[in-house]
């Protein structure tokens, strides 16, 4: 995601009224309730979904996305990928602004291209909120639920059963508290503990660079 989120911020991190518009467009998903997200794309990429009926108007055979272990978990970290990407790109957009320009300007002057400036100055002062960014995507892919809920159920065959889907399916609906509150420990605990790793080794990533 980061891969996809650097680049993209670069692209768009000039004022003109187009880049706007793109902005915007990039941003508009992160404000969709991730229930809404989940049935918008259920009907998008289920076997009677808009989707397939294109691949049937071309007499290409129809795709099972939800309904293959393996395509239904590309198609909920697809989803997730597709909302979060504008979180993640506004949050590098804000550390760009934040690199004086004059680094740019004198690095042109150096006889820096594009591309040597992008890595020499670029993606290392953005180490901070790589580190904001990566710790955040953590915890929203430990708690993801509401796509394994709307588009698969948890299924085929528990493929998509996330950690949080497991915790509220025991705990809410097969009435076992003590296994979900036994689950909700576990995934806390989790959570803290490799956000304080992931910080504590992007935050020596960050030294090393600087």
């Amino acid at each position: 995601l980061n891969l996809i989120a650097i680049p993209l911020a670069v692209l768009l991190a000039d004022h003109s009224v187009v880049t706007r518009v793109y902005r915007s467009a990039v941003f508009f998903p992160l404000v969709l309730s991730p229930i809404v997200v989940g049935f918008l794309w259920q009907s998008v990429l289920s076997t009677t979904g808009l989707l397939n009926g294109l691949l049937a108007s071309l007499d290409i055979k129809r795709v099972a996305f939800l309904g293959e272990p393996t395509l239904a978990v590309a198609s909920i970290a697809f989803v997730t990928i597709w909302q979060t990407l504008g979180f993640t790109t506004i949050l590098y957009l804000a550390a760009l602004r934040t690199i004086p320009d004059e680094l740019y300007e004198a690095a042109t002057i150096d006889g820096a291209g594009p591309l040597a400036r992008f890595r020499r100055i670029t993606v290392p002062l953005l180490a901070p909120a790589l580190t904001v960014n990566v710790v955040l995507l953590v915890i929203f892919f430990m708690r993801l639920y509401e796509y394994p809920l709307v588009m698969t159920q948890g299924g085929p065959v528990g493929a998509t059963q996330t950690v949080a889907y497991l915790l509220v399916t025991n705990a809410f609906e097969r009435s076992k508290y003590g296994y979900g509150s036994a689950i909700a420990v576990v995934m806390l605990v989790f959570v803290v503990a490799v956000s304080a790793i992931l910080v504590a080794v992007l935050r020596r990533r960050e030294t090393a660079i600087a």
